[in-house]
């Protein structure tokens, strides 16, 4: 994509994506991803951090699906910033809202006026990723803090200690 004359639109790059994925080609399709979502849809992860919220609105579901598989990882793999988070939602009495929150939209461009794209994302953050995440306002899904952390390598191996391998 890079000088390009034609930029190739969200419903090719899904197509892209979901062929190199098809491939068994992950890497490619998440390399596809993170260049469209940095420089198309000007959602930039900060270091390897996407922040709290990650803007899916807008994208195809398969693409959307991708997104958010890459915002949980990298959320899991730097939990520095869940942590500061977890501490702000403490200072603000959220009770346990930190997370990360996936902004689906709340249907006002699809036909008919219902969100498309939050069912699809809510259903496959359960189902597919086991992942424990509701809706938590208008267009928008939470995956909480501490779903986040379980599955962080570090938050497991200060939990274990030294008897990670017995």
């Amino acid at each position: 994509m890079h000088g390009a004359a034609l930029q190739p639109n969200l419903v090719a790059i899904n197509a892209a994506a979901l062929a190199l994925l098809s491939a068994d080609r992950v890497s490619e399709a998440v390399a596809l991803c993170r260049e469209t979502m940095e420089e198309s849809h000007d959602a930039k992860p900060q270091g390897t951090q996407w922040g709290h919220e990650v803007d899916l609105h807008r994208l195809p579901a398969g693409l959307a699906k991708l997104t958010a598989l890459m915002a949980i990882h990298d959320a899991v793999l730097q939990p520095s910033g869940l942590h500061e988070d977890k501490h702000a939602a403490q200072l603000n009495n959220f009770g346990g809202a930190a997370g990360l929150v996936f902004i689906t939209g709340r249907g006002l461009h699809s036909e008919g006026g219902e969100p498309v794209l939050r069912p699809v994302v809510l259903a496959w953050l359960r189902e597919a990723l086991q992942l424990p995440a509701y809706a938590c306002a208008a267009g928008r899904v939470r995956v909480p803090l501490a779903a986040l952390l379980e599955l962080s390598p570090q938050q497991k191996d200060s939990l274990h200690g030294d008897d990670q391998f017995a």
